[in-house]
């Protein structure tokens, strides 16, 4: 039986990359790669946030049964101000939770939008790290920041490794393995 299909597919990897390296098949990549279509990530065209926002906002209402609601110009700064490391899939996901979080008004407001888009320098690297002209020593540097983070999410939730471990969206296992890395878990054992 004949057949004549086209296959698009998505990647966020150099495929030429693990080709060389063995790790993909040649034959594939010269199959896949008849017309590749390069996409920047959405922090490097933030000028389509507000028409991909309004056109997400239209799709979930309509799929929800909802009149279409509106943006503020607040939640729309924020948006736009934001890094988006999980790209279009996460904008769609926040614009999601803002319509869940807003069901009783007409619009969306910055309150409605992700804790993780409202407040982004909580999970972001501290800027106050100085680099010295000799250069630093970057495990010790991440050990030090993993170890603040850990101690200050265990204050927070008196010592329930539970509970911290959610807080940096870690499993419990994770957590627990770098506690003990770390040397911090005698002092919240």
């Amino acid at each position: 039986m004949k057949v004549d299909i086209r296959v698009m597919a998505a990647t966020n990897v150099d495929l030429r990359k693990l080709v060389a390296e063995g790790r993909f098949r040649e034959d594939l990549y010269y199959r896949l790669n008849v017309i590749p279509i390069t996409l920047p990530p959405l922090r490097a065209r933030r000028g389509d946030i507000p028409l991909l926002a309004q056109r997400m906002i239209e799709k979930a209402c309509g799929e929800n049964g909802l009149a279409p609601k509106a943006l503020t110009q607040d939640a729309l700064r924020m948006l736009m101000a934001y890094d988006w490391p999980g790209n279009v899939r996460q904008l769609e996901n926040a614009i999601e939770h803002a319509i869940a979080m807003s069901l009783l008004t007409g619009e969306i407001t910055a309150e409605a939008l992700p804790e993780e888009i409202r407040q982004p320098g909580a999970s972001a690297v501290p800027q106050s790290i100085s680099i010295p002209d000799d250069g630093l020593d970057f495990s010790t540097v991440i050990s030090q920041i993993e170890r603040d983070l850990i101690r200050r999410c265990l204050e927070k939730t008196s010592g329930n490794k539970r509970q911290a471990a959610r807080l940096l969206n870690l499993s419990r296992t994770t957590f627990l393995d770098k506690m003990q890395r770390l040397q911090i878990a005698e002092a919240f054992a």
